[in-house]
């Protein structure tokens, strides 16, 4: 559902900046000027249709899958990096950052009322990896578990303490 709200949001954006540069066009008007800004060819300040397939579009896919691959589905596919990247990377980055997360809601990963707190959480390179040392048995081997399940290959990345 983010995915599409994002893409839904961006697209009408776009949409209605491409509306007033088309109003622009026929009638200058230094109040429009200033929200859609002066041509220089640059896609990103300007909202060309390549920019919003190449950035817009894919990162909300990714939005999308990544809600998708860590749903609570009976054996849904696992991931791997070589299908994905960024959907890979928002999985794994998701899972991962556990810590300071405040929330109306309970921590799925603690049963007690105390959030984990960044300054508790130790990150490091070890031989080429990533050591996220969480210092709670529990909270470890959930995020494994949740990991695990969503994708191939995380424990060459990442090694979850």
């Amino acid at each position: 559902m983010g995915g599409l709200v994002l893409l839904h949001f961006s697209t009408f954006y776009m949409i209605y900046h491409f509306i007033l540069e088309d109003i622009y066009s026929k009638n200058p008007d230094p109040i429009i000027e200033k929200f859609i800004g002066e041509p220089n060819g640059d896609c990103r300040n300007n909202y060309c249709i390549q920019w919003w397939w190449e950035g817009i579009l894919w990162g909300t896919a990714a939005t999308a899958f990544h809600n998708y691959f860590q749903a609570k589905i009976p054996k849904i596919k696992r991931l791997n990096i070589n299908e994905d990247p960024i959907t890979y990377l928002g999985i794994l980055v998701d899972i991962l950052q556990e810590w300071d997360r405040y929330s109306v809601f309970s921590n799925p990963f603690n049963s007690d009322s105390n959030t984990l707190q960044g300054i508790d959480v130790e990150l490091e390179r070890v031989n080429g990896m990533i050591r996220i040392n969480y210092h709670n048995e529990k909270i470890s081997r959930e995020i494994r578990k949740a990991l695990n399940k969503s994708l191939i290959g995380w424990n060459n990345i990442v090694e979850v303490c």
